[in-house]
């Protein structure tokens, strides 16, 4: 499986190894050793085990997976971090341990080439049945020729809240995570085709570069607001409503600038129910303004009460404004296939003939109505003149004048056209326009 892949294929992945999982636990099985043999061995084979010697160094639980996600090694911290051995996951999917509410926004936040070890928060299964938050992050090896992905898990709230938070040398890491988190939404924003996977990415990685668990955006609908992607919230957040009023959302829409309740219990303006169901004790809401219209709003949330410092709204701004170019961009890119729909529909069947020529007056399209004057098919015209293909003195090219009469030897006899050169359609192509008379 290639190391850059889609949203989608990954949430079906994702669904797949985490019904696998649920109908072995059903039925008591322990998951066999799924992982591929070959790379098992290579695993097995890497610096004769010096990755095992190293991971077992670090504080954070280390691991080797293949591309599709089957676990090949991982460091024994994984039973302080989820409560498995090492040797239980082993063979094992990935995905399988991902709460089901964020398979969306992880699978949109790693669906391109893991290249920058951009951490996402994410929330997995413990062995006692409770939910873990755990950042992770991953990469992919070799560099150069990539066969295997090397990953990070490590207990999230304990990286919220580390000793010396407010350190010249923490707030560097902050700001180095709002940075890539920025870099891999623009990134993202690029290369998926999908505006809803760009949502789903946005969210989850603008509240893991803030150090907060949960993340929404919300579209403007029905006088109001609809959440469309969540990261953090129960599954069943998605397409709910949101009201206008005494909402962080609502404000924010609203008043077209941002919102923050740092906190979220003491705040008289709200009475929200999004930021109840995520259990928030601080909020930030920042607009989503397209070009000449409000697209939502995009909102971070966390369970303790929070100052948010201005480089951390710029922060949520920037992403805010990411979103916004990428809604625009697939608006822009639909309204573009929608003309050429209708051009092509108008081309494909209007009654007189048209033909597309380049400045020599060779044919570049045609209608089914320039073929029937012609005489000829497509796939004869394409790449030649009207002259080379038929028996007539047609001359398209751009050096003729701009409209004319011609003749057309076809089995039925002579045929007289009349016809009519528009110049500079498309840069080097005119449209030739053809009638019987």
């Amino acid at each position: 499986m290639p190391f850059a892949t889609t949203p989608e294929l990954l949430r079906e992945l994702a669904t797949l190894y985490r019904r696998i999982a649920e109908l072995e636990a059903g039925a008591g099985m322990r998951a066999g050793s799924g992982a591929p043999a070959d790379a098992a061995r290579e695993v097995d084979h890497l610096g004769d085990g010096l990755h095992a010697a190293v991971a077992e160094f670090s504080d954070d639980v280390i691991g080797v997976l293949s591309p599709a996600a089957d676990i090949l090694y991982l460091s024994d911290g994984i039973e302080r971090l989820l409560g498995y051995r090492a040797g239980e996951l082993i063979g094992r999917n990935a995905w399988a341990l991902v709460a089901p509410e964020d398979v969306a926004s992880m699978a949109s936040a790693r669906s391109t080439p893991l290249d920058d070890g951009l951490p996402i928060e994410v929330r997995a299964r413990h062995a006692d049945g409770s939910v873990r938050w755990l950042e992770f992050a991953a990469r992919a090896w070799p560099r150069s020729a990539p066969r295997l992905i090397v990953a990070r898990w490590r207990d999230a709230q304990r990286h919220r809240d580390p000793v010396g938070a407010g350190s010249d040398e923490a707030r560097r890491a902050a700001e180095l995570r709002r940075s890539a988190a920025v870099a891999r939404v623009s990134q993202l924003a690029l290369g998926l085709p999908e505006v809803q996977d760009v949502l789903d990415a946005a969210a989850a990685l603008a509240a893991s570069a803030l150090a907060l668990p949960a993340g929404a955006f919300l579209e403007v609908a029905d006088g109001g607001l609809r959440v469309r992607a969540a990261s953090g919230f129960p599954v069943d957040v998605r397409g709910r409503g949101v009201p206008s009023v005494m909402t962080l959302a609502g404000l924010a829409h609203a008043s077209g600038a941002p919102a923050r309740a740092p906190d979220v219990a003491r705040d008289g303006r709200l009475a929200d129910a999004l930021l109840a169901a995520a259990g928030a004790g601080c909020a930030l809401a920042v607009p989503v303004r397209g070009s000449g219209r409000a697209h939502g709003v995009l909102l971070v949330a966390g369970p303790a009460p929070r100052a948010f410092e201005r480089d951390e709204l710029s922060f949520l701004e920037t992403v805010a404004n990411v979103v916004a170019t990428a809604v625009d961009a697939r608006a822009a890119a639909e309204a573009l296939r929608g003309r050429e729909r209708l051009a092509r529909a108008v081309f494909a069947s209007a009654r007189d003939g048209m033909i597309i020529v380049d400045g020599e007056g060779r044919c570049v399209d045609a209608n089914p109505a320039a073929e029937r004057l012609l005489g000829a098919s497509l796939e004869a015209l394409r790449g030649r003149r009207p002259a080379d293909v038929a028996q007539t003195a047609l001359d398209l090219s751009g050096a003729a004048a701009g409209q004319g009469a011609a003749t057309v030897a076809t089995p039925s006899g002579a045929r007289a056209l009349e016809w009519a050169l528009v110049p500079g359609i498309l840069p080097g192509l005119s449209l030739a326009v053809l009638r019987a008379s």
